[in-house]
């Protein structure tokens, strides 16, 4: 059931910003799944936030009208966070 939810969002995603492109609108994807504040005090998996915003990126890399991502769970604090 996750898993269908997830492609769900997704493909959303991509119809919101494929409309975006048609009314010659720029986007800066948002990677928030949550309302959590910030990474460091989210408990959020460091492998699992950089697989998601790898996700995002690759999905929408050859798309023109998005021209950046939101980091808003940025990681702070955290050991080997360059790897």
């Amino acid at each position: 059931m996750l898993q269908h939810a997830m492609t769900a969002t997704l493909r959303r995603r991509r119809e919101v910003v494929s409309s975006l492109a048609e009314n010659n609108l720029m986007v800066r994807i948002d990677s928030q799944l949550s309302s959590k504040p910030c990474f460091h005090d989210s408990g959020i998996n460091p492998d699992l936030w950089v697989k998601g915003l790898t996700q995002l990126a690759t999905m929408f890399s050859r798309v023109p009208n998005v021209v950046g991502m939101c980091l808003r769970n940025e990681l702070r604090n955290v050991k080997d966070w360059y790897r």
